[in-house]
């Protein structure tokens, strides 16, 4: 079986590997009856393709091999941040800025940076950046103002990540 992303570059599919750990662990299933078992995933371009079993129905997966899938605190650490490359505003103008995001027992605030001084922008501070939701799609704001309203022409996001103390859950940033 031979495979292409572009149309143009194939090549066969890598040897399988073992796969047997849940995509969810059984205490997360909705419902007694629901039972999902995985089979062995194989790579696929830059792609880790599972295939897993619900009942009678076989459905497919897949997730991109070594890319980050979340962002958290490590071990014993109340405090983080990490950094995205230079962003170059868009001709027509910046978006919104939403995060997938789990604060859980913290909270995750959000930075504009100037990358030519590495300083905070004025109005778009950490202390001025609201609450981040516990949410699939939920949009930042600074004291009220969307990233859309920004008008530097480049700019790094920052995000801190904080918790009260190291024994809690940690905020557990996803996508942007």
């Amino acid at each position: 079986l031979m495979t292409s992303e572009d149309g143009v570059h194939w090549q066969a599919l890598f040897q399988h590997y073992g796969a047997t750990e849940p995509l969810l662990r059984y205490s997360e299933l909705p419902g007694e009856s629901f039972h999902l078992v995985p089979a062995p995933a194989w790579r696929l371009g830059n792609q880790r393709v599972y295939y897993y079993r619900w009942d009678a129905y076989v459905n497919f997966a897949s997730i991109r091999y070594n890319g980050e899938t979340s962002y958290r605190l490590d071990e014993g650490q109340t405090e983080g941040w990490l950094e995205t490359a230079i962003l170059e505003r868009p001709e027509g103008g910046w978006g919104e800025l939403y995060l997938n995001a789990a604060p859980q027992a913290g909270t995750i605030q959000v930075e504009l940076r100037d990358p030519a001084t590495e300083t905070p922008l004025s109005g778009w501070t950490r202390s001025a950046s609201d609450v981040v939701p516990d949410s699939l799609r939920g949009r930042v704001t600074w004291q009220g103002a969307g990233l859309a309203e920004c008008t530097a022409s480049h700019l790094r996001l920052r995000f801190y990540l904080t918790r009260p103390s190291a024994g809690q859950a940690t905020p557990l940033l996803y996508g942007w």
